[in-house]
């Protein structure tokens, strides 16, 4: 398994390096013919946790392990996100388009590409950003992309949209609003 994971890493690394060395385009730059070359980011994130509260873990689309999320902790496609069933847990996300996420306790989220939420299990609050187009999902059944906020449930493998704002989330942005006052409060004092 490890021979694997190093072979894996390599041919990664030689993906990436190889047009460098040989002194390829780098992104953005006009190739031989005219024809722009792709343009690879400085890394491959599709969202980023803004803002968490409680027990919310990240598991890497090769990683093993789920470990602790932390503000600015970056998600990539394929990333699996969960919120502890058993407390006030809860995490925002970012994503690249400038859409907002929160997901809530006992939720599992999957972020299988960029611009696609992929809900299996809980809530999760969507806040498109003007123009963007986000996709929702569950595991099976019909997708939704929201125009505006929106709360999700998934339970069964389906996704239903909910009208009324849980407790939960009420006290999750209630924290995140006293959060950004105090430091901006803390910002006027220096």
């Amino acid at each position: 398994m490890k021979a694997y994971r190093n072979l894996t890493v390599l041919g990664a690394a030689a993906t990436f390096l190889l047009p460098l060395l040989l002194g390829g385009a780098t992104g953005g730059e006009e190739a031989p013919g005219g024809k722009e070359e792709m343009r690879l980011s400085d890394d491959f994130s599709i969202a980023r946790v803004s803002e968490s509260d409680g027990l919310v873990f990240v598991k890497p689309v090769l990683g093993e392990r789920w470990t602790l999320v932390e503000d600015g902790t970056v998600l990539e496609a394929g990333d699996l996100l969960k919120a502890d069933s058993r407390g006030a847990n809860a995490a925002e996300l970012r994503l690249a388009d400038g859409t907002a996420a929160v997901l809530g306790p006992a939720a599992i989220l999957e972020l299988p590409r960029a611009g696609v939420l992929r809900l299996h299990r809980g809530d999760l609050e969507v806040r498109p950003a003007k123009g963007s187009k986000v996709r929702v999902e569950a595991p099976s059944g019909p997708s939704e992309t929201p125009e505006s906020p929106r709360l999700f449930r998934a339970a069964d493998g389906r996704l239903s949209v909910l009208e009324v704002e849980p407790p939960w989330l009420r006290g999750f942005k209630a924290k995140a609003s006293k959060a950004t006052e105090e430091a901006a409060a803390l910002a006027k004092a220096f």
